[in-house]
């Protein structure tokens, strides 16, 4: 932090330097893992604004920022801002990543999940389905990620929620 502060006070609070969007990207990272996630907000929005004036603009590190800002509002439970930025992120990383890519597999990761704590079950199955079709063609099937996904998705498994997820193939049934 004070070394943010200090090249904060070098070139000026509302300074542009895409030099300074990496500090202050990694201090949001720190309060995010500390559960400091207002701090964190802080962070992220301001590297946001920072990325958004530079020229030209960096979109891979742009849709990093979105993503985490997804990730602080969702662990604030500001699950409809998550998507938000969760959508902007993925749109941004469509763009300019190969489709197979795994960033856009985290992002529609926690697309699934913002929709899952929405109890919107229909919806996060499609977004982690897409997910795992892309960690499947890069990890092997043993991976953590995958293996973490499916137990999301079995976690939604249950009779009040009227349907039923098999991975083996890869299909949701509707009861």
């Amino acid at each position: 932090i004070e070394c943010y502060e200090l090249r904060s006070q070098e070139f000026g609070e509302n300074s542009v330097d895409s030099q300074l969007v990496e500090p202050l990207k990694s201090i949001g990272t720190i309060f995010i893992q500390q559960g400091r996630f207002e701090e964190a907000l802080v962070c992220y929005k301001r590297s946001l604004e920072i990325e958004k004036q530079c020229e030209p603009p960096n979109l891979a590190s742009m849709a990093d920022s979105l993503n985490n800002l997804g990730v602080i509002y969702s662990e604030l439970n500001k699950l409809e801002r998550a998507l938000r930025f969760y959508k902007q992120a993925l749109r941004i990383q469509i763009e300019i990543l190969p489709s197979n890519h795994l960033s856009i597999a985290a992002t529609m990761s926690n697309i699934g999940l913002a929709n899952k704590k929405l109890r919107r079950f229909d919806k996060a199955l499609r977004w982690f389905t897409n997910s795992l079709e892309i960690r499947e063609k890069t990890l092997p099937n043993d991976h953590p990620d995958i293996v973490g996904l499916v137990e999301q998705m079995k976690s939604m498994q249950s009779p009040d929620n009227n349907f039923n997820y098999n991975y083996n193939t890869n299909t949701i049934n509707h009861e």
